[in-house]
């Protein structure tokens, strides 16, 4: 497959990765994650991957809206690395006292026997615009 078709398909990944955290589908997103995943939240806290797949499960993990905007997709050998923006709203209501969470992810994919899943991610939280 050539870099091209790999970047869609990575991009494709990251898209069923958030239907599958929008739609608490915990089976659909553990297909996504390697075994040692880990995610670093805005806030600074780091989880695994059966921590994120808990909270999906018992609906502490919802997301009722999503906006994303890739920025960059780029490969290096059989990784993968992906930046956007987000923006979503949690049913859980307010994040960090704001009704919409805004940031920016960057994730890191890798190409094994299974395809492409994501290995690691990081938020960045902001930038909001600013109140008129």
């Amino acid at each position: 497959m050539d870099s091209a078709a790999q970047l869609e398909t990575i991009q494709t990944a990251e898209d069923r990765r958030w239907e599958a955290i929008v739609s608490a589908d915990a089976t659909g997103l553990a297909a996504l994650l390697t075994d040692d995943f880990v995610y670093r939240h805005s806030s600074g806290v780091s989880e695994a991957k059966d921590a994120i797949l808990d909270k999906v499960r018992s609906g502490q993990f919802t997301h009722m809206r999503t906006n994303r905007t890739t920025e960059r997709i780029w490969l290096m050998g059989d990784v993968g690395f992906m930046v956007e923006q987000i923006a979503f709203t949690s049913s859980l209501g307010p994040i960090n006292g704001r009704p919409e969470y805004r940031g920016i992810a960057l994730t890191v994919w890798s190409l094994g026997d299974d395809g492409w899943q994501l290995v690691a991610g990081q938020e960045t939280e902001g930038p909001y615009p600013e109140a008129s």
